[in-house]
């Protein structure tokens, strides 16, 4: 395992003003957030931040169209931090995590297979389709042309009760990785 400074940021950023987009903008760009990913009731929409601007794959088949009454959580993260929305109630709660500041804490990652054994670039845009079986599991990742599998890394933080006692702190997401092969799948 594996020890690294981690600070929580509370972060007030109000996903229904005027100007969320350009906040987004600007913590996305300070703290290297490199991709999103929405679950909302009814599908997931991927994003991808490139040359300043968010590009989602919202309202493109399969993904949804964004709904704040959908939504379910929102996650904008990249290899040293995350921005972190989830639903309370009526309102959405929010949390930035960032490495290299704050204090130690032990961690470790986990690769998680994403949907996907066949992979099609779609249009001219940085999506690729990913499908899945004969049930036609679908969904589009924000890479260019990218290859089968598709890992989505976790990042677990470890802390300790006043007891000594481990648990996990917070999880948050941090990369993706194409073309992953069945003998390296545990080692990435």
């Amino acid at each position: 395992m594996s020890t690294i400074k981690i600070t929580e940021i509370e972060h007030k950023i109000d996903i229904f003003s005027d100007d969320f987009k350009e906040s987004l903008s600007k913590i996305s760009s300070e703290h290297q957030l490199k991709y999103s990913l929405f679950h909302h009731e009814d599908g997931i929409i991927w994003g991808k931040f490139e040359n300043n601007v968010w590009e989602f794959s919202e309202g493109i088949a399969p993904s949804p169209k964004f709904d704040l009454l959908t939504l379910l959580q929102a996650r904008f993260f990249g290899e040293v931090a995350e921005l972190f929305f989830w639903r309370v109630a009526n309102r959405l709660e929010s949390r930035l995590l960032v490495e290299g500041q704050g204090r130690d804490l032990e961690y470790f990652d986990q690769v998680q297979i994403l949907w996907g054994n066949k992979a099609e670039p779609y249009k001219n845009s940085p999506f690729t389709r990913m499908i899945e079986g004969e049930q036609g599991l679908e969904h589009l990742v924000p890479m260019k042309n990218a290859k089968p599998r598709i890992g989505l890394t976790l990042r677990s933080y470890i802390d300790y009760n006043n007891q000594s006692q481990a648990y996990i702190r917070w999880h948050r997401l941090v990369n993706l990785t194409d073309n992953l092969q069945p003998q390296t799948l545990g080692s990435v």
